[in-house]
């Protein structure tokens, strides 16, 4: 019995069944309203239905149907699948797109990024050189002439970022500024006589002054106990306009 029950239940469960039942109430809708909702007798029900329906209704165009649907949906089903995958497969393909857009210009930044460090280093790397035989030249002198000259062409030809970021850092009190520029007008090197007597400060405030430019590294004495520029100092004194 269990088996039966099981072989039945196989057969109305399978779509083919259920395309038919479907098929089979589309054609016969009214009658079998007419058999279920009339309020006419059981037989005279019953005879109206047999009138208006037949084997082509009941039995053979409900089947034709549902074998034509059970062969058409899976047609269906595939052509529906492949409409709805159009604006999914165009939505990818956006994306891909724009990912592929992004990691192209990211590409393109670092190798730019890449070749700006690379000439900084061999920028670097060239002006460490130039500074290993500036120093080697033993005339003190020449040496710091030569470097005052070298830093002059640097700050010329620096960018307004690199001044900028010099200017940031280059910065000292009136009386600093104002000894830098007395410096300057003798030419970047004077003896600490000559720098008193032709300043407005008093001896020991230049003294003092003196030591603090010193200790910030725009001024040093050289082996006569005269008063030179530093590189550092060169560059202040370019920069503020009182070397021309």
């Amino acid at each position: 019995m269990k088996e039966v029950m099981e072989s039945i239940f196989s057969r109305i469960s399978s779509p083919l069944f259920g395309y038919f039942f479907f098929a089979f109430i589309a054609f016969n809708w009214e009658e079998i309203f007419y058999l279920f909702a009339s309020k006419l007798s059981a037989e005279m029900r019953i005879e109206y239905f047999n009138e208006h329906t037949g084997f082509d209704s009941l039995f053979f165009f409900p089947l034709m149907l549902a074998f034509l649907y059970s062969f058409l949906y899976p047609w269906i089903h595939y052509v529906f699948l492949g409409i709805s995958k159009i604006p999914t497969d165009l939505k990818n393909s956006l994306q891909a797109d724009s990912e592929s857009k992004l990691i192209l210009e990211k590409q393109k930044f670092e190798s730019a990024n890449a070749k700006l460090l690379a000439t900084l280093e061999e920028g670097l790397i060239d002006r460490a050189k130039r500074e290993v035989e500036i120093n080697k030249i033993e005339d003190e002198d020449i040496k710091e002439k030569l470097k005052a000259e070298v830093e002059g062409v640097r700050v010329r030809s620096a960018t307004p970022v690199e001044i900028a970021e010099k200017r940031a850092i280059s910065v000292l009190s009136d009386e600093e500024d104002q000894l830098i520029k007395d410096l300057t007008k003798a030419e970047g090197r004077c003896s600490m006589k000559a720098i008193i007597e032709g300043s407005k400060f008093g001896a020991v405030k230049i003294r003092h002054l003196i030591e603090q430019l010193a200790a910030e590294g725009y001024v040093r004495h050289n082996s006569s106990g005269e008063l030179l520029f530093t590189e550092k100092g060169n560059a202040y004194a370019v920069e503020r306009g009182y070397a021309v």
